[in-house]
């Protein structure tokens, strides 16, 4: 298992069996991935966030040679105050995989968290044919201003360090930016020889290249204008 909860362990037993309990406890109520991604009462997806931050890293890893991104979106759209989800976004930033979504959905759920995530490796390196790649997998999260979404995005965030990889967080985004980013970290932000660690600590620069990208593709006021006038045929 190479989720880094053993070398806290090492480090301090009751930091690591605290840690355990909260985050890898089982789940209390059975949470499906359907085409919203998870979706329930905030309640309820603590330990789903968590899992879904190390199995969103474990899938990263087999792009991580040419450290290309996936992501997490912290969202529940139009759902009541009271819930929240999240959603993982591929590499060319659309949704991840229909292939993959019962891997995430068992793996979030599962009772034997040690058994089915090397169960999960198996079922990922038989998915992309090919062993994981060096380098660090690379997820970029983003989350909506619910009250529970900081809190839930947080336990996204740890799944994923502890499962070795890095985060790019881009605060509070819609759902189209989170994946516009996506797709442009791993397409645009490579002709700008830019690496993680520039939008680690440069988020925000993802972010305005969803605007300038709404700003090079919306119609300008005269084209707005003609759109409006009517026809002399």
């Amino acid at each position: 298992m190479c989720i880094r909860d053993r070398s806290i362990m090492e480090r301090d037993k009751q930091i690591y069996q605290a840690f355990v309990e909260q985050y890898l406890n089982e789940p209390s109520k059975k949470i499906t991935y359907g085409t919203a991604g998870f979706r329930d009462q905030a309640k309820y997806l603590r330990t789903i966030c968590y899992r879904t931050g190390i199995v969103t890293a474990q899938i990263a890893k087999y792009h991580s040679k040419n450290q290309l991104a996936l992501g997490v979106m912290i969202t529940a759209s139009h759902n009541p105050i009271q819930d929240n989800g999240m959603k993982i976004a591929d590499i060319d930033g659309g949704m991840i995989t229909s292939l993959l979504e019962k891997d995430i959905e068992h793996f979030a759920n599962t009772q034997d968290i040690q058994k089915d995530f090397e169960d999960l490796d198996k079922n990922l390196q038989a998915y992309f044919k090919r062993e994981k790649q060096s380098g660090k997998p690379i997820v970029i999260i983003g989350r909506d201003t619910r009250p529970s979404s900081d809190e839930l995005a947080n336990l996204v965030k740890e799944g994923v360090t502890n499962n070795e990889g890095v985060v790019i967080d881009l605060g509070y985004v819609t759902t189209p930016m989170l994946h516009h980013a996506v797709a442009y970290f791993n397409t645009g932000a490579k002709k700008e020889e830019k690496n993680w660690e520039y939008y680690q600590a440069n988020p925000s620069h993802l972010v305005n290249q969803y605007y300038s990208c709404l700003l090079y593709t919306s119609p300008s006021p005269r084209d707005r204008q003609k759109s409006r006038m009517p026809s002399s045929a």
